[in-house]
């Protein structure tokens, strides 16, 4: 897998994503990505609770900046979309084959490449909530 460089399915996601828009971008990216170990359908669902939070900020567009993961995936592209009045932040990486995203995922470790850049607060995809009420579930089954 490369990193991506411009491809045109990471500017698509970027520019949808900026726009707080995600109807196109849902109806377009394929089921074959992984969305960070998600079903495709419940990381839409949080992705849209992502860009609720944004817009309830305040903000009306998400200013992309580019950069890279710092650890886990170390050196891979991403970009950081960063909310044009609150400076909230969600940091993504991709892993493109082909000019084509095969995988995206929130990044914690997200280093921005102009560090000049202020961010704010973190807003999450996944806060992993998910996961624990899963273990709820099961545990109290």
């Amino acid at each position: 897998m490369s990193q991506f460089q411009h491809s045109s399915s990471v500017e698509h996601f970027t520019i949808q994503i900026g726009s707080l828009d995600l109807n196109v971008l849902k109806r377009n990216l394929p089921n074959t990505i992984n969305y960070q170990d998600l079903p495709r359908d419940r990381f839409f669902e949080l992705l849209e609770a992502a860009v609720d939070k944004f817009q309830k900020n305040g903000d009306t567009k998400l200013i992309p900046y580019e950069g890279c993961c710092g650890e886990c995936k170390k050196g891979c592209s991403g970009i950081s979309f960063i909310g044009n009045n609150s400076q909230n932040y969600l940091d993504i990486i991709f892993e493109t084959e082909n000019d084509e995203i095969v995988e995206l995922s929130e990044c914690s470790q997200f280093i921005i490449s102009d560090r000049t850049v202020k961010k704010n607060e973190r807003i999450y995809i996944d806060d992993g909530s998910d996961f624990q009420n899963f273990l709820d579930e099961y545990l109290t089954k």
